[in-house]
């Protein structure tokens, strides 16, 4: 049996249809983090991006958090042991 596929492409946009509104919406969000970026605040613009607030965790909370999984202290994670 023959088999025939057709492609459309869409019409031509103006500025004016739903692809161009969407086109802006995002370049203004990729201007917003490019603005805090260079503001130096990385996260403000991940905020901007992801388009909600992120918890970010100090260098500090990192180490701590680190330190909790060496000893083993860290809820949820249990430490491989090695078996003889």
């Amino acid at each position: 049996m023959p088999y025939v596929e057709v492609w459309v492409d869409d019409e031509p946009c103006d500025g004016k249809c739903e692809s161009a509104d969407e086109a802006k919406r995002l370049q203004a969000i990729i201007d917003e983090a490019e603005m805090h970026l260079r503001n130096g605040d990385a996260a403000a613009a991940l905020a901007a991006l992801s388009e909600d607030a992120v918890a970010m965790k100090t260098p500090g909370e990192i180490a701590a958090r680190y330190k909790d999984w060496q000893a083993g202290k860290l809820p949820g994670f249990a430490n491989y042991i090695k078996s003889n």
